[in-house]
């Protein structure tokens, strides 16, 4: 008898409910067992393929599991088997509202309108076909889908700041102004309710708008860092630096170690003067990633115009290791290399700048630089006589073959090329100085006086135009003499200390 029973109790029963199946799988999902919730709904597809409960599941397991297509698959068939599944469709505009496909605002608008087409009156279908419309420019419909929502539901915080963003849109910038009012007179929104809408206040000239949603924020405590960074940089570009670098110093407690924080902090300090701060926090960007050449670049770039020499010659030099193919990095490390010892290390940089920037006369003429610092002067001849044929290089070219000219006791020639130069570039200082050397040695003194003069009313603190001046007036006799050998001496001072500057290194502290 109980053997029967048995039997009979075996034969009835049957494949778990649905429900039961979808509740079981729920509670494994919260119980963060997603393993067993996956086997639960493969099961209940099983046993129940055309249950779009069941398809609508599984999207949402594959959605958070990182599975984009195969979520959208999911939700697609259970709104295919049920055409008025409203949380299919939830699920999947938002599901394309989280996608980085270009076209996935216009799918998720879709998701939302099919909802409004036999629910009119769903608020968060309406309110999320609003913003939609406004991400992808339609601002008057997305004002149009805002007027169908219920009063309340249009003074929601994210509600007003789609609005804002609408009349920003549009240009409309009382409306924009009176929306902004009225959602700061609420309080209460996060960042997550505007951040749709900054960048079109960004892109239609309304950072004003912008500003004081985040300073908002801020003032709430609701800010996050990129909020603060945001606020940061429209500070900057009012040119408000101080409160730029107060702002975005906020932001580095909360990402220290973002090296595009610490470049905009670096960028701002530079721009206020403050060369040393920028280093500081460069020098941070640099120990968090030292395979940046970006970094090594822009701290090399600021060592030199601190006159640290060394400092400025190993980063650079990193920054081209780190990206060969970098130009301005080339081109820097051979201005660089050409004040150091040997100028010749400057001639592969400029060489690799004049391959990379073909276009750019500052290449080749760099490599004739270098080459008559090297004191190679055949070469050196034969580059910047190329050079001065160049529009753009030619007064620099013909100065620096008027100096070949005088080496090789050519005073006439020198005298022809610094002609030639302040010719082409009259506020060029250095042809008029080596044009006064040049009258002086050919015994023609008072056009020597006249060239030093202008080279001297251009650049006061020229260091070769005092020289020269200096020994006119000791070959002349001129009283003038003591007073300018003085003032020589202390340009020269001067100079030496700021070649002592260029070779020294630093220790600089990370910020």
């Amino acid at each position: 008898m109980v053997e029967a029973l048995l039997l009979l109790l075996a034969v009835q029963t049957g494949p778990a409910p649905l429900p039961e199946l979808l509740t079981r799988a729920r509670d494994r999902l919260e119980a963060s067992d997603r393993a067993g919730a996956r086997r639960e709904l493969t099961e209940a597809l099983r046993l129940y393929p055309a249950s779009p409960a069941v398809h609508n599941f599984l999207g949402v397991l594959e959605a958070g599991d990182g599975h984009p297509a195969e979520a959208e698959k999911r939700f697609r068939e259970a709104v295919r088997l049920a055409p008025d599944f409203t949380d299919a469709y939830l699920n999947l505009g938002r599901l394309y509202q989280e996608s980085r496909d270009p076209k996935a605002a216009t799918k998720a608008l879709a998701a939302y309108q099919a909802i409004l087409r036999y629910d009119p009156a769903h608020a968060e279908a309406r309110f999320q076909s609003a913003a939609l419309l406004q991400v992808v420019g339609q601002f008057g419909r997305s004002l149009e889908e805002l007027g169908r929502l219920a009063p309340a539901d249009q003074d929601r915080p994210a509600a007003l700041a789609v609005r804002i963003a609408d009349h920003a849109g549009k240009g409309e910038r009382a409306e924009a102004d009176a929306a902004l009012e009225k959602l700061l007179g609420q309080g209460g929104f996060d960042e997550l309710d505007v951040r749709p809408t900054l960048p079109v206040l960004l892109a239609r000239g309304r950072e004003d708008l912008a500003a004081r949603l985040l300073e908002d924020l801020r003032r709430r405590g609701r800010a996050s860092p990129d909020d603060l960074q945001r606020l940061g940089l429209l500070r900057e570009k009012a040119g408000e630096l101080a409160e730029a670098r107060v702002r975005l110093e906020e932001a580095a407690r909360g990402r220290p170690d973002s090296v595009p924080l610490l470049l905009d902090l670096a960028r701002v300090a530079h721009e206020a003067g403050d060369r040393k701060g920028a280093l500081g926090y460069l020098a941070h960007a640099r120990a968090v990633e030292p395979g940046n050449a970006r970094v090594h670049f822009l701290f090399g770039m600021i060592c030199v115009e601190l006159d640290l020499g060394v400092e400025a010659y190993n980063s650079l030099k990193e920054a081209v290791r780190l990206d060969p193919e970098n130009a301005p990095a080339n081109y820097a490390m051979g201005a660089v290399a050409l004040a150091r010892k040997d100028p010749s290390e400057a001639i592969p940089y400029f060489r690799k700048y004049a391959e990379l920037e073909p276009h750019e006369a500052r290449g080749p003429f760099g490599v004739a630089v270098a080459t008559f610092e090297a004191k190679d002067y055949d070469n050196a001849r034969k580059l910047l006589a190329a050079a001065a044929a160049r529009p753009e290089t030619a007064a620099g070219a013909n100065y620096y073959l008027a100096r070949i000219a005088r080496a090789e006791g050519e005073l006439e020639e020198g005298l022809r090329f610094t002609q030639r130069s302040v010719e082409v570039n009259p506020s060029y200082a250095d042809p008029w100085s080596e044009m006064g050397l040049l009258y002086l040695r050919l015994g023609q003194p008072g056009k020597a006086a006249e060239a030093l003069d202008r080279c001297l009313k251009l650049d006061p603190e020229h260091y070769l135009g005092n020289m020269h001046l200096m020994m006119l007036y000791a070959q002349t006799r001129d009283p003038r003499e003591a007073a300018q050998r003085q003032r020589f001496e202390e340009i020269k001072t001067r100079r030496n200390e700021k070649a002592v500057d260029f070779l020294r290194p630093i220790e600089v502290r990370p910020y």
